[in-house]
C-alpha cells in the first residue's frame, strides 16, 4: 500500500484529459465528476457508491450514466474494474501493478503492494492459447472493521 504522505498512483485531472482526448474520448464534466468521485472515495467503489457521491454536484445524474461512465473509462485504461469475484463489481482509479486484499465477508477491496522478494506466481505453466495481458494476486481475509464486529480471524496458516 501506499505510505501514509506518498502520493496515490492516480491520474491528475490534466493527465486524465490529456489521456481522454489521445483516446478519442470527448472531455465531458460527467466524465471528469466520475473520475474525480471515484478518486475522493479513496477506496474500491460500486456504480451506485460512485452516484451517490456524485449527486452532490450532478443531481440529476442516472445510474446508468456512472455505470456507462466507468466502463468508457475502464475501456480506455484509465481506471481498472476491481472484479476479484467478491461481491459487487468495483472500480479502482489505481491502474499501476498491484494486488489485492478482499474481506470474504464484507466484500471491501484494498490495494496491496508485494512484500519480500520472492514473487507469487504470475506465470501459468500452461496458457492454454490465451495471450495473457496481467496478472494479478488476491489476497482473501477479514477486515479489521469486520473483526471489530466479533468475527474472529482465521488462524495463519503456517
Amino acid at each position: 500500500m501506499a505510505m501514509e504522505n506518498e502520493p496515490m498512483p492516480y491520474l491528475t485531472r490534466d493527465e486524465l484529459i490529456q489521456r481522454l482526448r489521445a483516446s478519442g474520448l470527448r472531455v465531458t464534466q460527467q466524465r471528469l465528476g466520475v473520475f474525480d468521485a471515484l478518486v475522493a472515495l479513496g477506496r474500491h467503489a460500486t456504480p451506485e457508491e460512485v452516484a451517490e457521491h456524485l449527486r452532490r454536484d450532478f443531481p440529476t445524474i442516472s445510474l446508468n450514466t456512472v455505470y456507462d461512465t466507468l466502463e468508457t473509462l475502464a475501456t480506455a485504461g484509465l481506471i481498472r474494474r476491481a472484479d476479484v469475484m467478491a461481491g459487487p463489481l468495483r472500480y479502482d482509479p489505481n491502474t499501476e501493478p498491484h494486488h489485492h486484499l478482499v474481506c470474504r465477508l464484507c466484500g471491501d477491496q484494498v490495494d496491496v503492494d508485494c512484500a519480500g522478494d520472492e514473487a507469487p506466481c504470475l506465470e501459468p505453466s500452461d496458457d492454454h492459447g490465451f495471450v495473457v495481458e496481467r496478472a494479478e494476486v488476491t489476497f482473501f481475509g477479514i477486515c479489521p472493521a469486520c473483526q471489530q464486529r466479533g468475527h474472529a480471524a482465521p488462524a495463519r496458516r503456517p
